[in-house]
């Protein structure tokens, strides 16, 4: 520690770096380093806390390796200022090699950027004029987008808000709150008439192109056969069944109220809490001829119906079970039920909407906003209204997608929010809703639906047309398609990806094999080459779904490969994703060794020289290995000298994983902590058998979905120890590259 304070105190580490930028001096230092503080940007306790190498260090001296050598690492000098993410958004600041806060504050501030509440970069969307719809035909997840019916003359919209009253009233008076607020929001294609079929056919065929399966029709149904709405109804199936497109009824069992205008208590229509079996038996009557249909959605062979509040109702009101007693008149089998997880009252757990063997709900649906994380936006004025992190919402939705229930839950998303028209000045709205972070969310709950294993598999999104909450994928007229684009990006990668064109198995019968993880179309690029340059190994090779399939579906070269087989996953488990993905698949392969390698060329915290090579050449260094290996020799892993690591090194965080994977294979934690490891996420051994006795369904149940966010800590990096532990139990000789 004394090395590291002399090195930091005399800006060695800067220069070591050969970043050719000139030392500011003592005064400037100062004067950044005052700046740095009073900003809130950087926080010494913070910094300190958050990496251990530079504990005894002084406030001081925490500014100066973050201003001249942290940024560079990816550490962050705060949790309000995202090192990473502002020079992935700003690669002229990155080319550069300025420090990315010292550019913000000097010149970012000026041009308007904002950080949100995680410190990432507030993001403007980028407009797309042209549309690119979908190309993929298969299905393996369906998707389905909520579609309001309310762009329409409507008896009791007269009655209630005046002659004429459509939601286009709302969207076209919202007002821009502040700078950056994209209002009024109006479509590309103008405003449209819902009693116009012309209208709903166009809607389907642009859905339908872009990749949309169908649409979550809301029905309104009230004491004395009072259905707001429903005139539309029959043209909207009529032409959802003439495009062979899906649709599912959800009841949106709530008061009819003044809510849009801020008035709760004004009631317009009654809904009982009680749900009265006559309205039970009425929405049944008047729906199921509708769901009949080839078209209609189900869940487990039923139809399916959804419940917008269930809490609404009370838990003596039977409610459930009255309106599966309506629906069992029509349909012998019965209906599924599904609870949209919506408002936080009552009580969900009396409801049994949690309980796997509950009679009440089979399904549960989300419906974000509702029940999810977000953080708000601080604004420097006296604004009522509320902005949110779009982007943090996103990354908080991956680390709390897995809920705590048995019952299956379909994913939701929405592309954005904004509900300006309806709340006026007290309306919520989210920043940064870009292609890329939509994409990122869309992506994570593919990944959900895959990973949950149950046969129907969608997702549905909020919404096609809910233009007066800003949740709309229809195109608008100042940003055009790109939500449409991002959301076809998406669906294709993950419907290519399950195309059933690859191939079913290998045949190079070299008895060599090698695995890896792609991370982008760079690593697509390098394992072409691999598998020409070592035609005698069999490279084995998962890839994010979500992120790839379109590029590895165009990809001729790698399906002429005939030493490459694909393996498409969710974004859980990263390189170590091979353990329930391959191992399983080549148990009766009858490899003699085996080859673990991955594609990152970033820092790793315990194997910093995997700097000083480039990616392909250590690949190369541990392929060359594979292919040398003795045949007379047992019992051996090869690896990286300078990579040994002992177990108890920044062991914390892993603890708790490795323990899980001690008990799984009944092996002694204790013992495993008197061992070292080769870090670094490269081996060659010999102990297939040993490997592949890995308890791989298990495992796979305890990989994390990731949201990018965690450096350490995560099941991959337990296993990356774990692994080494087992094939020295196996009695392994470690012989080094």
């Amino acid at each position: 520690m004394k090395n590291l304070k002399q090195k930091v105190g005399k800006l060695l580490v800067y220069k070591n770096n050969n970043l050719g930028k000139r030392l500011l001096s003592t005064a400037k230092e100062t004067y950044w380093f005052k700046r740095f503080l009073k900003s809130g940007l950087f926080d010494p306790s913070f910094y300190r806390a958050s990496n251990s190498d530079l504990r005894e260090l002084t406030d001081r001296e925490l500014f100066v390796h973050y201003f001249y050598t942290g940024f560079s690492e990816g550490r962050n000098p705060s949790s309000l200022f995202n090192t990473k993410d502002y020079l992935e958004l700003r690669f002229d600041v990155l080319k550069s090699g300025v420090n990315p806060l010292l550019h913000f504050l000097k010149f970012g501030v000026n041009e308007g950027m904002r950080l949100d509440s995680l410190g990432y970069i507030l993001e403007e969307p980028e407009p797309e004029l042209e549309p690119a719809p979908c190309i993929a035909k298969n299905k393996h997840v369906e998707t389905i987008a909520y579609y309001l019916p309310q762009f329409h003359s409507d008896s009791f919209n007269n009655k209630f808000w005046g002659q004429g009253f459509t939601e286009w009233v709302n969207v076209v008076n919202a007002k821009k709150l502040d700078k950056y607020h994209n209002q009024p929001n109006l479509p590309l294609h103008g405003y449209y008439n819902l009693n116009d079929i012309e209208c709903i056919r166009n809607q389907c065929k642009l859905a339908k192109e872009f990749g949309i399966d169908g649409f979550n029709l809301m029905v309104f149904e009230f004491e004395g056969g009072k259905r707001p709405l429903r005139s539309v109804l029959h043209n909207i199936i009529s032409v959802l069944n003439e495009y062979g497109m899906k649709y599912v009824f959800e009841w949106a069992n709530e008061p009819w109220t003044r809510r849009w205008d801020g008035l709760d208590n004004d009631v317009l229509l009654e809904q009982d809490r009680n749900c009265s079996e006559s309205v039970c038996n009425s929405l049944a009557d008047t729906l199921f001829e509708y769901m009949q249909s080839p078209n209609y959605m189900k869940m487990n062979g039923k139809p399916a119906l959804l419940i917008y509040r269930p809490q609404y109702f009370t838990a003596e009101s039977r409610h459930a079970i009255k309106l599966r007693n309506a629906f069992e008149r029509y349909f012998k089998e019965g209906v599924e039920l599904g609870a949209m997880l919506t408002f936080r009252e009552g009580d969900d757990e009396g409801l049994g909407m949690f309980e796997s063997n509950s009679p009440e709900y089979d399904f549960l649906v989300q419906y974000p906003p509702h029940r999810i994380l977000t953080k708000k936006v601080e604004l420097n004025d006296a604004s009522m209204h509320n902005v949110h992190d779009y982007k943090g919402t996103v990354l908080n939705y991956i680390d709390q997608i897995v809920l705590k229930t048995k019952k299956q839950v379909i994913p939701c998303v929405f592309p954005s929010w904004d509900n300006t028209p309806r709340k006026k000045s007290f309306s919520d709205y989210y920043a940064s809703c870009t292609s890329k972070n939509f994409k990122k969310w869309l992506s994570s709950a593919y990944d959900y639906a895959i990973d949950t294993g149950y046969n129907d598999k969608y997702v549905f999104i909020n919404s096609w047309n809910e233009w007066a909450e800003g949740a709309h994928l229809e195109p608008c007229q100042k940003l055009g398609y790109y939500k449409l684009n991002a959301f076809a990006d998406v669906h294709d990668n993950i419907n290519l990806s399950f195309a059933e064109n690859f191939k079913s198995s290998l045949s190079t019968g070299n008895g060599l094999a090698a695995f890896g993880h792609m991370f982008s179309t760079t690593n697509l690029n390098t394992v072409i080459r691999l598998s020409q340059a070592y035609p005698q190994v069999d490279f084995h090779l998962t890839y994010n779904a979500a992120l790839l399939g379109k590029e590895i579906y165009k990809s001729t070269a790698v399906h002429d490969a005939k030493n490459v087989m694909l393996y498409p996953v969710s974004n859980r488990g990263r390189d170590y994703r091979f353990v329930s993905a391959i191992l399983p698949h080549i148990k009766n392969c009858n490899y003699r060794a085996v080859c673990k390698f991955h594609f990152k060329t970033r820092n790793h915290k315990d194997g910093q020289s995997i700097l000083n090579h480039t990616a392909e050449s250590l690949i190369e260094d541990h392929l060359k290995c594979l292919i040398n290996t003795p045949i007379d020799v047992v019992n051996t892993v090869w690896g990286k000298r300078d990579w040994v690591v002992s177990q108890s090194t920044s062991l914390g965080s892993n603890e708790a994983n490795l323990r899980k994977l001690c008990n799984i294979h009944n092996l002694n934690f204790d013992k495993l902590l008197g061992t070292n490891f080769v870090s670094g996420g490269f081996f060659v051994t010999n102990m297939v058998k040993t490997l592949v006795g890995l308890d791989s369904d298990a495992i796979n149940d305890l990989f994390e979905f990731d949201s990018g966010r965690a450096l350490d800590g995560l099941m991959p990096h337990a296993l990356e120890r774990f692994i080494y532990f087992m094939f020295l139990e196996g009695g392994a000789k470690v012989e080094f590259l």
